[in-house]
């Protein structure tokens, strides 16, 4: 991802020792039951990137959903790293590593009808 280097480099410019950031986005379908009937059901969608910050080996965290909104993350990073306890750990170096599939479009694809069916069908058995 492009914009991690972008935000390491904003980090290092906003004076952390050392930076890492990670992106994570999820999709969740819950239904709620009563006896055998469906209540409720609820769909959210979530995504955004997390950022741990190491400064004077205190270590921050922040996280942020939008983009423009990195500078603000690094800096709440910051602050909470000059409460934590100083410790002597560092991010890994940059690497490879193997890309490891464990998407699976058929899943992505499932709408709330395939929800409630599912969920009709633990109900009655």
């Amino acid at each position: 991802m492009e914009e991690t280097g972008d935000f390491i480099n904003l980090a290092k410019s906003l004076g952390a020792d050392e930076s890492e950031f990670f992106f994570t986005s999820s999709r969740t379908l819950s239904f709620d039951a009563r006896g055998k009937e469906i209540y409720s059901k609820q769909e959210d969608n979530e995504s955004g990137y997390g950022v741990r910050i190491l400064k004077n080996k205190r270590l921050g965290f922040s996280f942020f959903s939008r983009k423009e909104d990195a500078q603000r993350a690094i800096e709440s990073a910051l602050t909470s790293a000059k409460f934590a306890i100083q410790s002597n750990y560092s991010f890994p170096e940059k690497s490879s590593y193997k890309k490891v599939n464990c998407f699976d479009k058929k899943i992505s694809e499932l709408g709330s009808e395939d929800g409630i069916e599912f969920t009709k069908q633990l109900l009655s058995s």
